[in-house]
């Protein structure tokens, strides 16, 4: 574990992006939901990996 993934573990972080839709005519490429998919995907293959690693 990272000293960055440690130092958020307890933190709930919010992230606001109507501002940049307002002011900059900001569109996300992707859905929200995409991306958490996306996310949750990369980190299951990730620690997937790392846990044959592991085991070995």
């Amino acid at each position: 574990m990272s000293w960055q993934e440690y130092a958020t573990l307890g933190v709930e972080i919010k992230l606001d992006i109507s501002k940049a839709k307002q002011e900059l005519a900001y569109t996300p490429l992707i859905s929200r939901a995409e991306g958490l998919s996306e996310l949750r995907e990369r980190f299951y293959l990730a620690n997937r990996v790392n846990a044959r690693r592991v085991g070995k």
